[in-house]
């Protein structure tokens, strides 16, 4: 009996091919395994118990990064062959396969770069467990031609390695050693040993440093630098927004932050992305300086292991936590190419550590908050793209632009829809990245689009980009509601189709009445909405000015429940002076320039505002983020009073605000009482619906959403209830989650 199985799913680049051809050659088994375009080939001249009993053993020993999605049988036609063999791979057109994210190094590389003879001291060390795979493929099938290791011809004990099936680097297609492989340099510098000493007195002497990593170049400095920070943040014109810092190992971080058994378990799983934790009580007095200038003054902290040997090695000699960011210009994308590095590196004068292997997709470290046990993807790039979330639907060739301020894009293969790395911010109007990152991915996966999907935002520079590559395809514009698309990302993630209530919190979006919306309770399918409930109206003075300066939703949000000014706050007051409140006060008298918003980021801004910890965003929502923080370590509070017949009204929460401000109450008791307050004031409302509606399945989205007390408070409220409430955790509430939304919507069909 001759069969082939075409295996589909994470199948290239993971050890997938050395671990069936193991299997194969201890059961004695006669064929062969090969990469094709669309996933692994392979072909059993064996009995049906033999071919069930291989996969059988193929499923329990599969590499820790691979994934079998699907396996169709076909008849094989053909003489047997001798032997099991690994056959050249397929370059015919067909369906592609899912391609690996980046690995971190894992523990044996990471040794081999202090024993293993050739490769003692070097930092690009992998194997077919660890190391780059989507940030370097220029083409499917993975093999080494399609890399940006191409241009490197291995040295012959590098081959032998790499054609031994019983080797850990069985073709591992970036393998290399000190003597096949890129290096490392730094300006005339290419010694290693001397490379390292040169950084470490460069971040000990309060210096910056640009490094290339794995995905981009990244910017490095001692976290206990004052000096270093101060420069970093200028840099960057960055005056107040969080870094995340590296630590050596899980013990360094955890004298550092909180961590549970679930957060641990993600900081140092492959994927190494950065985590966000509470800082620990002692940390913050002992360490308040530094920590408060690293973390921008919040409680929380952002924490990374190292994820490549230059890394592990630096951490070593330094033995102390260090800030590593993105390397780019202001409001442009981390800079991956080598030429450009250089020129940013020079007009800095900073000293730049790279490496000739170039860089072919840009991906960013991703960010992962947890909700309980489960971890939330708040940035959603390196070591998570570009895994394929499967869906219940086709959506073959459909590529979906999402929004504007957190830009990520999707396109669908069949039933699996792929979200893009996170492109970052479209509001400076550059599209180009959006636009580079679509024509590359497109390529790589040989997607042919029949549909394009963008925001109903007149306004968007995506829809607009979208519109413009529909053009170019000759294929239709459909349009998704903002809303509407964050409560489809939540229900793709599921399976969901509806009828269901969808609660979206989240700053702005455009409703199909007009005006802003932001805090709607929405009755869903996956074809359209109604909306139930939303959030009091408010002005925003000054349009988008409003979202940047959060002293005018204080001043909009008081006049909206009094008519006047009379009770802001002395200190606000004082910060921004009485003329230019006098003029904000005349704005929202003649209505001038003042939209009507029901967005609950503009509440958070507003709250914010009042108790005197925002005035100026320095960073997209500061606000928000330094009113969450703030209330940490206040769990058992009373939360204000509501209003029995209108509980989404804020007459009592603002009432409560500011008698407790006049009383001189401690500002993180105020945030928690308001918190919890205006959680339970949705909770009534939404299971109030529910009961009206008659259904049980809940889902949640929206940037504000990422607020884990709040969303954590209204979930467990839901399942007090009797009721299903889902939170995103495969994609970012926020608005890098919307494209997944898109392209669920049932108007992409057919």
């Amino acid at each position: 009996m001759a069969t082939l199985l075409k295996i589909y799913g994470t199948v290239q680049g993971v050890g997938f091919r050395p671990t069936a051809y193991r299997i194969a050659c201890e059961a004695r088994l006669r064929g062969y395994v090969a990469n094709t375009i669309g996933g692994v080939a392979i072909g059993l001249w064996a009995s049906r118990e033999e071919i069930d009993a291989f996969m059988s053993r193929l499923r329990a020993e599969l590499p820790p990064i691979a994934r079998i999605d699907a396996v169709v049988e076909h008849e094989l036609y053909g003489p047997a062959p001798q032997s099991f063999t690994i056959a050249y791979s397929n370059s015919a057109p067909q369906r592609s396969t899912n391609v690996s994210p980046d690995v971190a190094i894992c523990q044996e590389c990471l040794a081999d770069t202090y024993r293993h003879p050739r490769r003692i001291g070097y930092p690009l060390t992998n194997c077919t467990n660890c190391g780059p795979r989507f940030s370097i493929i220029r083409a499917l099938p993975y093999d080494r031609p399609n890399t940006a290791m191409a241009p490197y011809e291995m040295c012959p004990d590098c081959r032998s390695e790499y054609v031994n099936p019983f080797d850990r680097r069985f073709h591992a297609q970036p393998i290399a050693c000190n003597f096949c492989g890129p290096h490392y340099q730094m300006g005339q510098s290419a010694k290693y040993d001397d490379i390292l000493n040169q950084a470490q007195e460069i971040l000990r002497h309060d210096g910056l440093l640009m490094v290339k990593g794995i995905g981009g170049y990244n910017l490095l400095a001692m976290a206990t630098s004052h000096k270093a920070i101060e420069r970093l943040r200028t840099l960057k014109h960055r005056p107040r927004k969080p870094f995340a810092v590296m630590v050596a190992s899980l013990a360094e971080a955890q004298r550092l932050v909180e961590l549970t058994e679930a957060e641990a378990a993600t900081l140092t799983s492959w994927r190494a992305p950065i985590v966000i934790a509470k800082v620990k009580e002692d940390v913050l007095l002992s360490c308040q300086r530094w920590l408060c200038e690293v973390s921008g003054g919040l409680r929380t902290l952002g924490v990374m292991l190292p994820h490549m040997a230059f890394q592990h090695h630096l951490l070593r000699r330094i033995k102390e936590p260090i800030v590593v960011t993105s390397a780019n210009r202001h409001g442009e994308p981390m800079i991956t190419y080598d030429d450009d590095a250089l020129d940013y590196a020079a007009s800095y004068d900073l000293p730049c550590i790279t490496y000739p292997r170039e860089i072919v997709n840009r991906v960013d470290d991703s960010v992962v908050r947890h909700i309980g046990t489960t971890p939330q993807l708040l940035r959603r790039s390196r070591g998570y793209v570009p895994d394929a979330l499967r869906v219940d639907v086709d959506v073959e060739g459909v590529v979906a632009l999402g929004a504007d301020i957190t830009s990520a894009w999707a396109f669908g293969r069949g039933d699996d829809i792929v979200l893009s790395p996170y492109i970052g911010s479209l509001l400076s109007a550059d599209i180009s990245p959006l636009e580079a990152s679509i024509k590359s991915l497109t390529q790589l996966f040989r997607v042919a689009p029949r549909r394009v999907i963008v925001d109903a935002h007149p306004g968007y520079s995506s829809a607009d980009l979208g519109r413009r590559l529909a053009r170019e395809w000759g294929v239709e514009v459909v349009e998704v509601y903002h809303h509407h698309a964050h409560a489809l990302s939540v229900m793709a993630e599921y399976g969901l189709h509806g009828p269901l209530l969808a609660l979206v919190l989240d700053g702005t979006g455009a409703g199909p009445d007009g005006t802003i919306w932001g805090a709607e309770l929405l009755r869903c399918t996956r074809s359209d909405f109604q909306r139930l409930a939303h959030g009091p109206y408010h002005p925003l003075p000054g349009g988008d000015k409003a979202s940047l300066e959060p002293w005018r939703m204080a001043a909009a949000t008081l006049y909206s429940l009094d008519g006047n000014l009379m009770r802001l706050p002395a200190p606000l007051r004082q910060a921004i002076g009485n003329e230019r409140i006098d003029v904000l006060e005349q704005m929202l008298a003649r209505g001038v320039r003042c939209p009507l918003s029901t967005g609950a980021g503009r509440v958070w801004d507003a709250m914010a505002a009042l108790l005197g910890l925002c005035y100026q965003q320095g960073y997209d929502a500061e606000a928000p983020t330094l009113l969450e923080s703030t209330a940490i370590g206040y769990e058992a509070i009373d939360p204000y009073e509501l209003d029995n017949d209108h509980p989404l009204s804020l007459r009592p929460i603002i009432n409560g605000v500011l008698a407790d401000l006049e009383a001189g109450v401690e500002t993180g008791v105020i945030s928690a009482r308001f918190h919890d307050a205006y959680a339970r004031g949705w909770l009534t409302t939404v299971v109030e619906a529910a009961k009206r509606e008659d259904v049980k399945d809940i889902v949640l989205s929206g940037g504000v959403m990422q607020n884990v007390r709040l969303s954590s408070s209204i979930v467990e409220g839901l399942r007090r209830a009797g009721l299903r409430p889902y939170l995103p955790f495969k994609a970012p509430c926020n608005d890098g989650g919307i494209a997944l939304g898109q392209m669920y919507f049932r108007g992409i069909e057919g």
